[in-house]
Protein backbone atom coordinates (compact mmCIF):
# COMPACT_ATOMS: atom_id res chain seq x y z
CA UNK A 1 0.00 0.00 0.00
CA UNK A 2 1.33 3.45 -0.95
CA UNK A 3 0.09 6.85 0.11
CA UNK A 4 -0.07 8.89 -3.09
CA UNK A 5 0.46 12.16 -1.24
CA UNK A 6 3.25 11.31 1.21
CA UNK A 7 4.78 8.32 -0.57
CA UNK A 8 4.73 6.24 2.63
CA UNK A 9 4.77 2.53 1.80
CA UNK A 10 3.25 -0.21 3.95
CA UNK A 11 2.91 -3.96 3.40
CA UNK A 12 -0.13 -5.71 4.88
CA UNK A 13 0.11 -9.41 5.72
CA UNK A 14 -3.33 -10.75 4.81
CA UNK A 15 -2.79 -13.88 6.92
CA UNK A 16 -1.72 -12.29 10.20
CA UNK A 17 -3.09 -8.78 9.72
CA UNK A 18 0.31 -7.29 10.60
CA UNK A 19 1.52 -4.17 8.77
CA UNK A 20 5.15 -3.37 7.98
CA UNK A 21 6.02 0.29 7.32
CA UNK A 22 8.91 0.81 4.91
CA UNK A 23 9.18 4.59 4.91
CA UNK A 24 8.53 7.14 2.18
CA UNK A 25 9.59 6.83 -1.47
CA UNK A 26 8.05 10.04 -2.84
CA UNK A 27 4.71 10.66 -4.57
CA UNK A 28 3.51 7.38 -6.09
CA UNK A 29 1.62 7.52 -9.40
CA UNK A 30 1.28 3.82 -10.22
CA UNK A 31 1.78 0.42 -8.57
CA UNK A 32 2.10 -3.01 -10.19
CA UNK A 33 3.38 -6.42 -9.10
CA UNK A 34 4.81 -9.63 -10.50
CA UNK A 35 3.47 -11.75 -7.64
CA UNK A 36 6.27 -11.09 -5.16
CA UNK A 37 7.74 -7.66 -5.83
CA UNK A 38 5.80 -4.40 -6.03
CA UNK A 39 6.98 -1.70 -8.43
CA UNK A 40 6.04 1.83 -7.42
CA UNK A 41 6.34 4.49 -10.12
CA UNK A 42 7.35 7.93 -8.87
CA UNK A 43 8.48 11.05 -10.64
CA UNK A 44 12.09 10.06 -9.97
CA UNK A 45 11.96 6.44 -11.15
CA UNK A 46 10.56 3.13 -9.92
CA UNK A 47 10.96 1.91 -6.34
CA UNK A 48 10.93 -1.85 -5.76
CA UNK A 49 9.44 -3.45 -2.65
CA UNK A 50 9.87 -7.11 -1.69
CA UNK A 51 6.55 -8.23 -0.21
CA UNK A 52 8.23 -11.25 1.38
CA UNK A 53 5.57 -13.68 0.15
CA UNK A 54 5.12 -15.63 -3.06
CA UNK A 55 3.86 -18.92 -4.42
CA UNK A 56 5.03 -21.51 -6.93
CA UNK A 57 2.29 -23.42 -8.73
CA UNK A 58 3.18 -27.07 -9.42
CA UNK A 59 -0.16 -27.88 -11.02
CA UNK A 60 -1.58 -30.29 -8.44
CA UNK A 61 -0.37 -28.23 -5.46
CA UNK A 62 1.08 -24.84 -4.60
CA UNK A 63 4.17 -24.05 -2.53
CA UNK A 64 4.12 -20.91 -0.42
CA UNK A 65 7.30 -19.05 0.53
CA UNK A 66 8.24 -16.36 3.02
CA UNK A 67 11.12 -13.88 3.17
CA UNK A 68 11.91 -10.57 4.83
CA UNK A 69 9.71 -7.63 3.84
CA UNK A 70 12.00 -4.83 2.65
CA UNK A 71 12.76 -2.24 0.03
CA UNK A 72 14.66 -3.92 -2.80
CA UNK A 73 16.17 -1.02 -4.71
CA UNK A 74 15.30 1.53 -7.36
CA UNK A 75 15.49 1.57 -11.16
CA UNK A 76 15.30 4.39 -13.67
CA UNK A 77 12.42 4.60 -16.11
CA UNK A 78 9.11 6.41 -16.50
CA UNK A 79 5.85 4.92 -15.26
CA UNK A 80 3.52 3.28 -15.47
CA UNK A 81 5.54 0.07 -15.16
CA UNK A 82 4.35 -3.42 -16.05
CA UNK A 83 6.20 -6.41 -14.60
CA UNK A 84 6.36 -10.10 -15.48
CA UNK A 85 8.75 -12.69 -14.07
CA UNK A 86 9.84 -16.30 -14.09
CA UNK A 87 12.40 -17.92 -11.75
CA UNK A 88 15.33 -16.54 -13.80
CA UNK A 89 14.38 -13.15 -15.24
CA UNK A 90 12.09 -10.18 -14.59
CA UNK A 91 10.89 -8.07 -17.53
CA UNK A 92 9.96 -4.48 -16.70
CA UNK A 93 8.04 -2.55 -19.35
CA UNK A 94 8.10 1.23 -18.86
CA UNK A 95 5.75 4.02 -19.82
CA UNK A 96 7.87 5.07 -22.81
CA UNK A 97 7.55 1.59 -24.36
CA UNK A 98 11.06 0.45 -23.44
CA UNK A 99 11.66 -2.94 -21.82
CA UNK A 100 14.57 -4.00 -19.60
CA UNK A 101 15.43 -7.43 -18.27
CA UNK A 102 16.64 -7.96 -14.71
CA UNK A 103 18.32 -10.96 -13.15
CA UNK A 104 15.84 -12.50 -10.73
CA UNK A 105 18.42 -13.73 -8.24
CA UNK A 106 20.01 -10.27 -8.04
CA UNK A 107 16.58 -8.74 -7.54
CA UNK A 108 15.89 -11.14 -4.68
CA UNK A 109 19.15 -9.93 -3.10
CA UNK A 110 17.96 -6.29 -3.46
CA UNK A 111 20.55 -5.64 -6.18
CA UNK A 112 18.46 -4.91 -9.29
CA UNK A 113 21.14 -2.96 -11.15
CA UNK A 114 20.35 -1.10 -14.37
CA UNK A 115 18.92 -4.08 -16.22
CA UNK A 116 19.48 -5.06 -19.85
CA UNK A 117 17.58 -3.32 -22.65
CA UNK A 118 15.47 -5.51 -24.95
CA UNK A 119 15.62 -3.96 -28.44
CA UNK A 120 12.50 -3.85 -30.59
CA UNK A 121 10.04 -4.33 -27.73
CA UNK A 122 7.09 -1.91 -27.69
CA UNK A 123 4.65 -3.73 -25.37
CA UNK A 124 4.85 -5.66 -22.07
CA UNK A 125 7.11 -8.72 -22.38
CA UNK A 126 6.30 -12.02 -20.65
CA UNK A 127 8.97 -14.54 -19.59
CA UNK A 128 7.39 -17.92 -20.30
CA UNK A 129 8.65 -21.44 -20.89
CA UNK A 130 12.33 -20.40 -20.60
CA UNK A 131 11.69 -17.90 -23.39
CA UNK A 132 10.44 -14.33 -23.76
CA UNK A 133 7.05 -13.59 -25.35
CA UNK A 134 7.51 -10.25 -27.12
CA UNK A 135 4.31 -8.71 -28.61
CA UNK A 136 4.07 -5.52 -30.66
CA UNK A 137 6.77 -6.42 -33.19
CA UNK A 138 6.77 -6.29 -36.99
CA UNK A 139 6.00 -3.40 -39.34
CA UNK A 140 2.42 -3.12 -38.06
CA UNK A 141 3.39 -3.84 -34.44
CA UNK A 142 0.92 -6.74 -34.43
CA UNK A 143 3.28 -9.71 -34.50
CA UNK A 144 4.49 -11.76 -31.54
CA UNK A 145 8.07 -12.93 -31.35
CA UNK A 146 9.41 -15.75 -29.19
CA UNK A 147 12.94 -14.94 -28.07
CA UNK A 148 15.46 -16.68 -25.88
CA UNK A 149 16.45 -15.15 -22.56
CA UNK A 150 19.32 -13.32 -24.26
CA UNK A 151 16.79 -11.52 -26.47
CA UNK A 152 17.60 -13.38 -29.69
CA UNK A 153 14.55 -14.23 -31.89
CA UNK A 154 13.66 -17.92 -31.95
CA UNK A 155 10.33 -17.98 -33.79
CA UNK A 156 7.27 -15.95 -34.70
CA UNK A 157 4.09 -18.00 -34.12
CA UNK A 158 1.07 -17.80 -36.38
CA UNK A 159 -1.57 -15.31 -35.31
CA UNK A 160 -1.44 -11.58 -34.79
CA UNK A 161 -2.17 -9.36 -31.81
CA UNK A 162 -3.00 -5.80 -32.87
CA UNK A 163 -2.75 -3.19 -30.13
CA UNK A 164 -1.60 -5.51 -27.30
CA UNK A 165 -3.11 -4.25 -24.08
CA UNK A 166 -3.46 -6.87 -21.37
CA UNK A 167 -1.52 -9.93 -20.26
CA UNK A 168 -1.99 -12.92 -17.98
CA UNK A 169 -0.15 -16.11 -17.13
CA UNK A 170 -2.34 -19.19 -16.72
CA UNK A 171 -1.72 -22.92 -16.47
CA UNK A 172 -2.50 -23.16 -20.19
CA UNK A 173 0.03 -20.52 -21.18
CA UNK A 174 0.53 -16.79 -21.60
CA UNK A 175 -2.50 -14.81 -22.76
CA UNK A 176 -2.28 -11.50 -24.60
CA UNK A 177 -5.25 -9.15 -24.79
CA UNK A 178 -5.56 -7.70 -28.31
CA UNK A 179 -7.78 -5.19 -30.10
CA UNK A 180 -9.69 -8.07 -31.76
CA UNK A 181 -9.70 -10.66 -28.97
CA UNK A 182 -6.96 -12.59 -27.24
CA UNK A 183 -3.95 -14.67 -28.22
CA UNK A 184 -2.86 -17.72 -26.22
CA UNK A 185 0.85 -18.52 -26.27
CA UNK A 186 1.35 -22.12 -25.17
CA UNK A 187 3.59 -25.11 -25.61
CA UNK A 188 2.43 -27.63 -28.18
CA UNK A 189 2.85 -30.59 -25.82
CA UNK A 190 2.38 -31.11 -22.10
CA UNK A 191 6.15 -31.48 -21.61
CA UNK A 192 8.04 -29.90 -24.49
CA UNK A 193 11.62 -30.97 -25.18
CA UNK A 194 14.31 -28.58 -23.95
CA UNK A 195 14.68 -25.59 -26.24
CA UNK A 196 11.30 -26.00 -27.88
CA UNK A 197 9.66 -22.60 -28.22
CA UNK A 198 5.97 -21.90 -27.50
CA UNK A 199 3.34 -21.51 -30.21
CA UNK A 200 0.26 -19.30 -30.52
CA UNK A 201 -3.47 -19.98 -30.65
CA UNK A 202 -5.87 -17.09 -31.38
CA UNK A 203 -9.17 -16.66 -29.58
CA UNK A 204 -11.48 -13.97 -30.88
CA UNK A 205 -14.22 -12.53 -28.72
CA UNK A 206 -17.49 -12.18 -30.67
CA UNK A 207 -18.36 -9.10 -28.64
CA UNK A 208 -15.29 -7.13 -29.68
CA UNK A 209 -11.88 -6.21 -28.33
CA UNK A 210 -10.44 -7.38 -25.05
CA UNK A 211 -9.60 -4.50 -22.76
CA UNK A 212 -8.01 -6.58 -20.03
CA UNK A 213 -6.87 -10.11 -19.33
CA UNK A 214 -6.58 -11.69 -15.91
CA UNK A 215 -5.46 -15.08 -14.68
CA UNK A 216 -6.22 -16.99 -11.49
CA UNK A 217 -3.77 -16.42 -8.67
CA UNK A 218 -2.58 -18.97 -6.17
CA UNK A 219 -3.65 -18.35 -2.60
CA UNK A 220 -1.42 -19.04 0.41
CA UNK A 221 -2.45 -21.76 2.77
CA UNK A 222 -3.90 -20.53 6.11
CA UNK A 223 -2.12 -21.25 9.40
CA UNK A 224 -2.74 -24.64 10.95
CA UNK A 225 -4.02 -25.30 14.49
CA UNK A 226 -0.52 -24.82 15.89
CA UNK A 227 -0.14 -21.45 14.21
CA UNK A 228 2.38 -22.61 11.59
CA UNK A 229 1.87 -22.05 7.88
CA UNK A 230 2.22 -25.01 5.55
CA UNK A 231 4.57 -24.56 2.64
CA UNK A 232 2.38 -26.73 0.40
CA UNK A 233 -1.37 -26.79 0.06
CA UNK A 234 -1.25 -30.60 -0.08
CA UNK A 235 0.80 -31.14 3.08
CA UNK A 236 0.28 -29.95 6.66
CA UNK A 237 4.03 -29.38 6.88
CA UNK A 238 5.07 -28.69 3.33
CA UNK A 239 8.58 -28.54 2.01
CA UNK A 240 8.33 -25.04 0.59
CA UNK A 241 8.25 -22.88 3.70
CA UNK A 242 11.26 -20.74 4.61
CA UNK A 243 13.03 -17.55 3.63
CA UNK A 244 14.75 -18.77 0.49
CA UNK A 245 14.09 -18.15 -3.22
CA UNK A 246 11.43 -20.28 -4.80
CA UNK A 247 12.70 -23.14 -6.98
CA UNK A 248 11.84 -23.42 -10.64
CA UNK A 249 8.64 -25.37 -11.34
CA UNK A 250 9.42 -28.76 -12.92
Amino acid sequence: MADAATGTVRVLDLVTGDTATLGAVGPVTDVTTDGRFAYLATGAGTEIVDSGAWTVDHGDHVHYYRAKIRRAGRVEGPGPVRAHSDPAVTALSFGDGSVRLFDREALEDARPGEGRALPGATAPVIPYGEHLVVPGTGAAHDRVEIRDRDGKPVSSPDGTCPEPRGTALTRRGAVLGCADGALLIARTTVRSPPGRSPTARPWRRPSGPSSSVTGPGARPSPPGPDGTRPGSSTSPRGRGSGSRPAPSPP
